[in-house]
């Protein structure tokens, strides 16, 4: 065991191991370097790009200048506005400006062309007020018009677009116009009267008389005192019917005293 000590304590004052020691330092050295060095390279740690605006831009104007760049452009997604200019982008991931690797892939939301088509998803006997959230959920803009009825009071008679039925699987482009058909009986439905001429006040008392409601009221002038009605919405049509509790638009200006309708 001492012999075995002694070579050992003899080996490490020996040239031989600390030459050896000192080429594996060195090795050791040159690998740390090697690594460092070769992993920034490979991550091109210092090769940042800043990201173009596209937001803005038409589609094909937006690809071409990130692919300028060295980045891989992606249409994620596109989106309807009526008020946005079709193919134009509206948003981008990442932002402006950001800093990023060349072949980073930059995600596009874009204009629509047209608005996307949706389900009508309205039966006829469907409870008037389902319906009327069903069809403002969905994007539809809709006027009512009422039908005399025995055995549809308050439910959906049917949906019109262009004079056209629809039925529940059908569809129609979001924002579209539509007609919604609610039956009502007869004892809820009074004829719509001639208010054009009439001194508001009263025009006013006759629509409360009648179960009727005031809407809007327009007035051509300041003078409101003596103000007469020029105008109705709904317009006046010989036999016409409204629902009780219609609303009733008015347009007035100040009164010229001849020719007032009682």
């Amino acid at each position: 065991m001492l012999g075995i000590l002694k070579s050992c304590l003899a080996f490490l004052r020996s040239r031989i191991f600390w030459v050896q020691l000192a080429i594996g330092l060195l090795g050791i050295v040159v690998l740390f370097f090697a690594l460092k060095f070769g992993l920034r390279q490979f991550t091109r740690y210092n090769d940042h790009i800043t990201v173009a605006e596209v937001v803005g831009l038409d589609r094909a104007g937006a690809l071409a200048m990130l692919e300028s760049q060295g980045l891989e452009p992606i249409l994620l997604d596109s989106i309807y506005d009526p008020m946005g200019r079709a193919g134009a982008v509206v948003d981008q991931d990442p932002r402006p400006l950001a800093q990023v690797k060349s072949g980073r892939k930059v995600y596009l939301t874009v204009y629509r062309s047209g608005a996307p088509s949706e389900r009508i998803e309205v039966t006829e006997g469907m409870d008037a007020q389902v319906a009327r959230i069903i069809l403002r959920n969905k994007g539809f803009g809709f006027v009512e018009q009422y039908v005399s009825t025995t055995d549809l009071a308050g439910l959906v008679v049917e949906v019109r677009r262009r004079g056209k039925v629809l039925h529940a699987d059908d569809r129609a482009p979001r924002g579209a116009e539509l007609e919604l058909h609610i039956g009502i009986s007869k004892r809820q439905m009074v004829e719509l009267p001639d208010f054009s001429g009439v001194l508001l006040r009263d025009a006013v008392l006759r629509i409360e008389a009648l179960g009727l409601k005031l809407g809007r009221v327009k007035y051509a002038s300041a003078d409101t005192a003596d103000a007469v009605v020029q105008s109705q919405q709904p317009p006046f049509v010989q036999g016409r019917r409204i629902a009780l509790d219609a609303l009733i638009d008015l347009s007035a200006e100040g009164a010229q005293i001849q020719g007032v309708r009682q």
